[in-house]
C-alpha cells in the first residue's frame, strides 16, 4: 500500500508542477506580446514609411487582443489613407504627408505605445507576484518529490510545511479519512527511515 500510495502521491506532485509550469509560461509570453508591439512602435517611429512592411491582416493579427474588431477595422480604413501617400512616394510621385494624414500616424502610434507600456506594466506586476509565487510552489513540489522519491533513504525530512501540502493535495483529490490517515502514516514511515539513517538507530 505504502509504494503505491507514494506512487499516486508523486503522480499527482508532477501533475501539479506541470500545471503550475504552464500558468508560468503563460504568463511569460505577455513578453512575446511587448516585443510585437515594441517593434510595430520602433519601426513607425524610425519613418511613418515603415508602415507598408505590415499589411491589413497583420496588423489586425496584433491588435485582436486589444480591441474589438470593428474599432481595428475602422482604425485601418483610417490608416489606408497614409498607406497611399507611402505607396505613391514609392513609384516617386512627389506627395508628402499632409496634416491629416500625419494625425492620424500620430495618433495610431501613440495608441500603439500605450498599449505597450500597459503591457509592460502588467507584465512586471505578474512577473514580481504570480511568477515568483508559482516559483516557490514548483520549488516545494520538487523537494517534497525528491523527499518522497529517495524516501527512508534520504538525508532530508519531509517538514510541517510539506506535510500540510501534501495532505492539502489528498484533500484537494476528494480523499475519505482513511487514505489520509495513510498519508500521514506513509510521511512517518519515511521520516523515521530518515532520522536513523541521520542519528543512528
Amino acid at each position: 500500500m505504502n509504494e503505491d500510495l507514494k506512487q499516486e502521491l508523486l503522480d499527482y506532485v508532477k501533475s501539479r508542477f506541470d500545471m503550475f509550469n504552464r500558468e508560468k509560461e503563460q504568463i511569460l509570453k505577455n513578453q512575446e506580446n511587448i516585443d510585437v508591439l515594441s517593434n510595430l512602435v520602433q519601426s513607425l517611429e524610425e519613418t511613418p514609411a515603415n508602415l507598408k512592411r505590415y499589411s491589413r491582416e497583420s496588423l489586425t493579427k496584433i491588435l485582436s487582443s486589444y480591441h474589438s474588431n470593428e474599432v481595428i477595422q475602422k482604425t485601418l480604413n483610417n490608416l489606408e489613407i497614409a498607406r497611399l501617400v507611402i505607396s505613391l512616394q514609392d513609384r516617386g510621385v512627389g506627395v508628402e504627408f499632409n496634416d491629416e494624414e500625419l494625425n492620424i500616424m500620430i495618433e495610431f502610434l501613440d495608441s500603439v505605445r500605450g498599449l505597450r507600456d500597459a503591457e509592460i506594466q502588467k507584465f512586471q506586476q505578474l512577473v514580481n507576484t504570480d511568477v515568483r509565487q508559482l516559483d516557490s510552489k514548483m520549488a516545494e513540489l520538487e523537494s517534497i518529490r525528491t523527499k518522497l522519491t529517495e524516501g527512508e533513504a534520504g538525508s532530508a525530512a519531509i517538514n510541517k510545511s510539506e506535510i500540510d501540502n501534501i495532505m492539502h493535495l489528498a484533500i484537494e483529490k476528494n480523499s475519505d479519512e482513511r487514505k489520509q490517515i495513510a498519508v500521514l502514516r506513509l510521511l512517518n514511515k519515511i521520516n523515521i527511515g530518515i532520522y536513523a539513517n541521520n542519528f543512528g538507530r
